[in-house]
């Protein structure tokens, strides 16, 4: 288990959603006292995470920025739809130009071995070859994790929904809460809401938010789950656990709403703990290295199997398979 302090050194708010009260904005608490979701904390380790192994893949691709490599990225996935429509006689290709990420805003949704969550092409559960060609999103988002090294063999999400969770796939690690230490007052200020055009005060936008005030200090801890789902390695779970969580936490500066007025400016420390950003890369580096390695060698049995269950496809599956074997490669040429 982890255990790590966090101490405020700015005024925190974390919103609820709602007012309560006489108060517009009131903060989130635990039992009435203040506290910070684990879904927080949990996100921002994720975050940093994804920007560690995105970092890796761009330096193996010599990209020179995200939209380089997500053109390129998407490309290969057009020409594989574009084959597999020929195979089943359908309209992938055309589907795909309507639910496609825009590489320019959204390069993160074509990287290899990482998806993005918020996009159209997320990992999707492992059951999705079920549903190949009567659902085409699930469809297109089935190829796209085979092609882009997500899935491979045992191997059904990508890095991150690995140790975070995903679609199907729950996470093996709990992030608690973390609570406020000692006797902890909130404060109220009276704020208004700028008008973002005109650089105005909005008429009428008056509102009070509750707030944590600097030097208050939080606890909370991460620990392993007890059931791990199939898809996921305990032993790589543990060195996750140890080696890179501790290091990722120590790496968040801000928290909750309001940052861009100073509120959330934290310090993070973690008990125990020696890891440092090296051990992070070190482990990225190693996580890569295996899931490349894997890509190579997976005949994609499962995935054919699979698509011999599904009556429309039964007789094409083998065919399927080669396509997506064959832009499999392309991709692991960009990055070997």
């Amino acid at each position: 288990m982890v255990t790590y302090e966090i101490i405020t050194l700015s005024p925190l708010h974390i919103g609820v959603g709602s007012p309560r009260g006489l108060l517009d904005q009131p903060t989130y608490k635990l039992d009435g006292r203040p506290a910070i979701p684990g879904s927080t904390i949990k996100g921002k380790v994720r975050s940093l995470f994804e920007a560690e192994v995105r970092r890796e893949v761009e330096r193996r691709m010599h990209a020179q920025s995200p939209q380089e490599a997500a053109h390129k990225l998407k490309e290969v996935l057009e020409h594989a739809l574009e084959e597999i429509d020929e195979i089943i006689s359908g309209d992938l290709q055309e589907h795909f130009r309507n639910i496609a990420p825009d590489p320019k805003t959204e390069p993160y949704a074509y990287y290899p071995l990482i998806c993005d969550a918020a996009s159209q092409l997320h990992c999707n559960p492992p059951h999705s070859a079920y549903d190949f060609g009567d659902d085409r999103s699930e469809t297109i988002r089935l190829i796209a994790s085979y092609i882009l090294l997500r899935r491979s063999g045992q191997r059904q999400y990508c890095t991150a929904c690995t140790y975070f969770g995903g679609n199907g796939h729950p996470s093996p690690l709990i992030f608690t809460p973390a609570t406020a230490v000692g006797e902890v007052k909130t404060a109220v200020a009276t704020r208004v809401s700028i008008d973002r055009f005109t650089g105005a005060a909005k008429q009428e936008r008056l509102f009070t938010l509750e707030y944590v005030p600097p030097h208050t200090e939080f606890v909370g801890h991460v620990y392993k789950a007890e059931e791990l789902s199939d898809y996921v390695n305990e032993t790589q779970i543990d060195e996750f656990l140890k080696h890179v969580v501790p290091a990722l936490l120590r790496r968040i500066r801000a928290i909750g709403k309001h940052k861009s007025v100073g509120f959330g400016q934290v310090e993070v420390e973690v008990e125990d703990a020696s890891q440092s950003d090296e051990d992070v890369k070190e482990f990225v580096r190693a996580e890569v290295e295996r899931r490349l390695a894997e890509a190579c060698n997976a005949d994609l049995s499962e995935l054919a199997a699979a698509l011999r269950r599904v009556k429309e496809v039964e007789q094409k599956a083998d065919s399927i398979v080669r396509v997506v074997a064959k832009y499999r490669r392309k991709v692991l040429e960009m990055l070997l």
